[in-house]
């Protein structure tokens, strides 16, 4: 059941045209600068948006860091990037070259998603990466960040599944 999920969301996230995934991100971001979570927060975990996600590369704060994940062998790393230097992985994302390792830091994470269920669960890429760091690094505020068509009811969830704090998704 993930798998067609997974498909049909990828499908309907890739044919959206860039003027509504920069509409929906530019609505996105409002609602996460005016969350508590965010403004009390000096490292914030991001991503670097690929194939239709919404985009956070507008996000703003005064006082906090970035630190965007890189993946290394089974597991991510969120790193602070040295002189924004970053390159295409083989997953085909944008990934910081060098830089320091802010696992632990992390006061709130952005996390991208395939799907969301109401009870927060969420679909991603089918790798487990978002999972296992979750689990082993919870921050205190770990966010969904979706477009509205992809929060739907339920889904079955594993044992290793890793529920979010809440999704944010473009308002209507």
């Amino acid at each position: 059941m993930k798998q067609d999920i997974r498909k049909a969301m990828l499908g309907k996230r890739r044919a959206l045209d860039p003027g509504t995934v920069s509409m929906h991100s530019a609505s996105v971001i409002r609602q996460i600068e005016a969350l508590e979570c965010f403004k009390t927060a000096s490292v914030i975990g991001l991503y670097k948006a690929f194939g239709g996600e919404i985009d956070l590369s507008g996000l703003k704060h005064p006082d906090a860091v970035f630190v965007y994940p890189r993946v290394e062998g089974n597991i991510i790393r969120f790193v602070l990037p040295e002189d924004d230097a970053f390159e295409k992985s083989a997953f085909g994302v944008m990934e910081p070259i060098g830089g320091i390792v802010m696992d632990e830091a992390i006061d709130l994470l952005l996390v991208p998603a395939v799907a969301v269920s109401s009870s927060l669960d969420r679909i991603g890429y089918g790798k487990g990466f978002y999972d296992r760091f979750l689990r082993d690094h919870r921050p205190p505020c770990a966010i969904g960040v979706v477009h509205a068509f992809q929060i739907i009811d339920a889904f079955d969830v594993s044992k290793d599944d890793q529920k979010l704090d809440m999704v944010v998704c473009e308002e209507s």
